[in-house]
């Protein structure tokens, strides 16, 4: 909703892709969900100036809402910015951003407004600034959202391990195969089992650290 002097809008980011692996190759990564809604006010007395505040939320266990780096569970955060506009064709933006436990960002800019059909010289002309900020002569500019995408991350799974269920109907001193598939990012070195595997007697393969040849023997069920 736009006004002559106020101006009100919202937004709502759903991510349309999957999950994709970061350079790292120990995280994925994603657009984040969340929302924003976002005030400007204009000073009637001195066009030059515009204000605004907005409030922004996304959702996710590690949500990159400053671009550090840094995940934040349901991040929260609240802006405050100050444009400045000389003349049409030029903005200074001054912005600061304030999240939940002191976590703060303060950004300063220069965008160009370059209108096509618009002679350079009353692009260039201070007294334009009113009219170019007017509700008629704002019709041309763009959508208020943040253009910088808010990223989540997850980690990655370095580890799995699946043992397949042996068959139920195992009789006393028979050998049993184990079945076991692992995938790993990082390769193994050793396996180690844990357990009684002492009284299964289990014989590992020549090379301990590969998955298949393991067996046990089962044991003399007692029944007491």
């Amino acid at each position: 909703a736009w006004g002559e002097y106020l101006r009100l809008s919202a937004n709502y980011y759903h991510p349309l892709g999957d999950w994709q692996l970061r350079d790292n190759q120990t995280q994925e990564q994603r657009l984040a969900a969340g929302y924003d809604v976002t005030a400007q006010a204009r000073l009637p007395f001195y066009q030059h100036i515009n204000t605004s505040v907005s409030v922004e939320q996304y959702f996710g266990d590690s949500v990159d809402l400053f671009h550090t780096g840094t995940g934040y569970h349901n991040p929260v955060a609240v802006s405050v910015g100050l444009n400045y506009t000389p003349v049409p064709l030029v903005t200074v933006t001054a912005k600061h951003k304030q999240g939940e436990n002191g976590v703060s960002q303060n950004n300063v800019g220069l965008k160009l407004n370059y209108r096509f059909g618009v002679p350079l010289k009353q692009q260039l002309a201070a007294d334009e600034v009113a009219i170019s900020n007017s509700l008629r002569g704002s019709r041309f500019d763009s959508p208020e959202r943040d253009n910088l995408p808010v990223v989540e991350y997850r980690q990655r799974k370095n580890l799995t391990v699946y043992l397949a269920t042996p068959p139920w109907d195992l009789q006393s001193g028979e050998t049993v195969q184990l079945k076991l598939q692992i995938h790993s990012l990082h390769g193994i070195k050793a396996l180690h089992w844990q357990g009684d595997t002492q009284a299964l007697s289990l014989t590992p393969p020549v090379d301990a650290s590969s998955a298949d040849g393991w067996s046990v023997i089962m044991p003399v069920w007692n029944s007491e």
